[in-house]
């Protein structure tokens, strides 16, 4: 899959690609002896390790500065990102993608990760045709839990690896999905094929004793009944 990475906007945020002008405000927070341990990566420890970083992960794949709007200017707060087949080792075909993100502590607890993941899983599932997400938090990540939960991400399943952090057990990795079908549910979008085939289901049990032509008149009514109002959600 090949992405057409331009920017997203949201109510309070902007996603836009990162560019080699954001070295500095990278490694303002990149340093932070909390962050980068709960996200899973050791702090940064000079500007040119920054730099290294933003050149060879975050210009080179899908992942966006996260900006907060604001009447003077926008202020980047974090980042958020998507890992395709190649990428990721918890997607299993090019029709999923894996999402990771963080949030500046400093702009904690406000809804912003939420509000960014929410984005994403539309252009997603929306813009790029995917069937399904991924993401994971470390054990004791409460907060990247919910963030995954509030969106509808069902868990998955856990990871053990080697535990590299004080303040999180990340030698457990919790995995979580959402599947299209689920998040068109979410946005008030009913999957069209799926719904229909229920009623198709249900009218054939229901109406079986009738038999002949009437069994798929009834059928054919119903299914044409569900799909208009499916297309009055849209």
């Amino acid at each position: 899959m090949c992405y057409n990475q331009g920017m997203l906007e949201t109510e309070r945020l902007v996603l836009r690609p990162w560019t080699k002008a954001d070295a500095d405000v990278l490694f303002t927070y990149s340093k932070d002896p909390v962050l980068g341990p709960r996200a899973g990566w050791a702090m940064h420890k000079s500007i040119d390790e920054g730099r290294r970083i933003l050149m060879a992960v975050l210009l080179d794949n899908e992942a966006y500065a996260i900006e907060l709007k604001g009447k003077k200017g926008n202020t980047v707060i974090g980042c958020i990102s998507i890992k395709k087949e190649k990428e990721s080792t918890l997607t299993h075909s090019d029709k999923e993608v894996e999402i990771s993100y963080w949030i500046a502590n400093k702009f904690w607890n406000k809804g912003y990760a939420t509000e960014a993941v929410k984005e994403i899983l539309r252009h997603a599932f929306d813009d790029e045709g995917m069937e399904a997400v991924w993401g994971a938090y470390f054990e004791g990540n409460d907060q990247g839990r919910r963030v995954l939960e509030k969106c509808g991400f069902s868990y998955s399943h856990m990871l053990l690896g080697k535990k590299h952090s004080e303040y999180w057990d990340t030698n457990k990795e919790h995995v979580m999905e959402i599947m299209k079908s689920t998040y068109l549910n979410l946005v008030g979008r009913a999957d069209t094929q799926s719904y229909t085939f229920l009623l198709s289901k249900r009218a054939i049990e229901a109406f079986s004793s009738l038999g002949g032509d009437w069994q798929q008149k009834i059928n054919d009514v119903l299914i044409e009944a569900a799909e208009k109002e499916i297309e009055k959600t849209k």
